[in-house]
């Protein structure tokens, strides 16, 4: 069995740190008694993917991809069942995208795991740090995974202190 570490940081905050079997990490938080109320952290889909990525022996992303949203999904329902909300934090990364209709390529940011997250989310924060004349600001923008109605997306700017 794989050891977990488990660590209280205060009366309200816990944290459990995996070992490299996610899948028996998961069940151990099943298995775990909680209040409800609260939220669950999963800091980030990058990382379980990388986790993931490792434990397999060729080194799929696609493989990655099934199995954390199988994870996703069960967080969810721990989530549902303890009324708790559920925050997956996620990294954007820079993939080739070739555009077909020109001859040139470019890079794009895209969502780790992006249409199973996109699939899975009520709502998808973003966060950006905007250089203008003067005083940076931060731009969170909010928008609705199950539209791309123009109503559905909210943009908030924030200035950095």
């Amino acid at each position: 069995m794989a050891t977990e570490r488990f660590e209280r940081i205060s009366k309200n905050l816990s944290v459990i740190q995996p070992s490299d079997d996610v899948l028996e990490f998961t069940a151990v938080i099943y298995s775990r008694e909680m209040k409800r109320g609260g939220m669950i952290v999963l800091d980030s889909l990058n990382t379980l993917q990388s986790l993931l990525t490792a434990q397999s022996s060729n080194s799929d992303s696609k493989v990655a991809n099934q199995k954390s949203a199988l994870v996703v999904t069960l967080l969810q329902q721990i989530s549902r069942f303890y009324s708790r909300s559920l925050l997956i934090t996620n990294i954007t990364k820079a993939r080739p995208n070739d555009a077909k209709e020109s001859s040139s390529s470019f890079w794009e940011k895209v969502l780790v795991g992006g249409r199973m997250i996109k699939f899975k989310s009520d709502r998808i924060l973003s966060a950006k740090k905007i250089v203008k004349v003067g005083s940076p600001i931060v731009e969170i923008t909010s928008q609705s995974s199950d539209s791309t109605e123009s109503d559905s997306f909210e943009r908030y700017q924030f200035p950095v202190q």
